[in-house]
């Protein structure tokens, strides 16, 4: 164990629980006066509020998990449900500190000591759980670029067939209705997301949508994945969950692999950022600006496009938090000493 592991500074009682989430069941582990607590539960949502109503009526409790999609959704009503605080952590933050710290997760149960440990270090905020709506939003979301995915698809087999020269007609006409009932589906989905948007964060998403190159449905993807940005307190973490931020793999302080970028992004956020981009290094001068002086210092496209990726999320960002409409001319005030 190193020197930096055994310096842990512990909220006043407050009892850190870390928490390692599977399908099917997740580890918790806490320290009861240095004694080391390991208990595994069903990932199941009557299991879990009965083993955290018993660790409540004994600690003041802070749990730390890391965001696992739907696997804890279970873990999360639970805790909010009961009024516990809970902080959800993105992966690739939970790693890095297992790294900084020499820590190795062998096993389940000591990924879930780790992000205890995690807890009692760092101290992360609670989480703030989003309204039913607004989850259902992120659902409709998902379900759309789905169903969008399955419509190229489609095309893609009708375009194959439409060249054969004896091409069967009840297949034609099978692709062909499954094309009209998949483009039905989207055009309900796009109708309920609308509705949603504008309920929950019409003014946030029309201000997002005055940045120069960045469409309604970006401004509206973002939104809904973040949860309006409600749970993140700068644009770096923002970066991090979307997966925008490089990497390295490192040994002591030798990089051996060149940086890339964390696959725990959210694709779709991901996807329609790559599309801005393309379109703001033409048209947006700050993009535009940013992209030319990146290729002129040598580096590769793909890397320049991504830094214009990062850029718009910051950008994007600032102007939710703000709650006012992009200012091109904006200049971030300097920190006084």
């Amino acid at each position: 164990m190193s020197r930096s592991q055994k310096t842990v500074t512990k909220e006043v009682g407050i009892c850190y629980i870390g928490a390692d989430i599977s399908n099917k069941v997740v580890d918790f582990y806490y320290e009861d006066e240095k004694k080391g607590n390991h208990k595994v539960v069903s990932n199941n949502y009557k299991k879990l509020v009965e083993y955290l109503k018993m660790l409540a009526s004994k600690f003041k409790i802070h749990l730390v998990m890391e965001a696992t999609g739907t696997y804890g959704d279970a873990l999360k009503h639970a805790l909010h449900d009961n009024k516990i605080m809970f902080s959800v952590i993105n992966p690739v933050q939970s790693k890095g500190f297992m790294r900084s710290q020499n820590m190795t997760t062998n096993n389940d149960k000591q990924a879930a000591k780790a992000l205890m440990q995690f807890g009692q270090m760092k101290q992360p905020p609670c989480f703030v759980m989003p309204s039913v709506e607004k989850e259902q939003l992120k659902q409709l979301l998902s379900a759309l670029n789905a169903l969008k995915k399955d419509k190229r698809r489609l095309e893609n087999q009708i375009h194959a067939q439409n060249q054969l020269l004896h091409l069967n007609e009840a297949i034609a006409t099978i692709w062909q209705n499954r094309k009209e009932q998949i483009d039905a589906q989207i055009k309900e989905l796009q109708t309920q997301i609308d509705q949603l948007a504008n309920d929950n964060y019409k003014e946030m998403i029309d201000n997002i949508s005055t940045i120069k190159c960045v469409k309604h449905t970006t401004a509206r993807a973002v939104v809904a994945v973040t949860g309006g940005f409600a749970n993140f307190k700068n644009a770096k973490e923002v970066a991090k969950f979307i997966g925008l931020c490089p990497t390295e793999n490192r040994s002591g302080s030798s990089v051996r692999k060149g940086s890339k970028i964390p696959r725990q992004g959210v694709g779709q956020v991901k996807a329609l950022l790559f599309n801005c981009a393309r379109s703001a290094i033409r048209y947006n001068p700050q993009c535009k600006d940013l992209y030319t002086r990146l290729i002129a210092k040598g580096k590769n496209g793909k890397v320049a496009l991504t830094a214009v990726m990062h850029k718009l999320l910051r950008i994007i960002f600032g102007v939710a938090k703000s709650g006012e409409k992009y200012n091109p001319n904006y200049i971030k005030p300097k920190k006084i000493d």
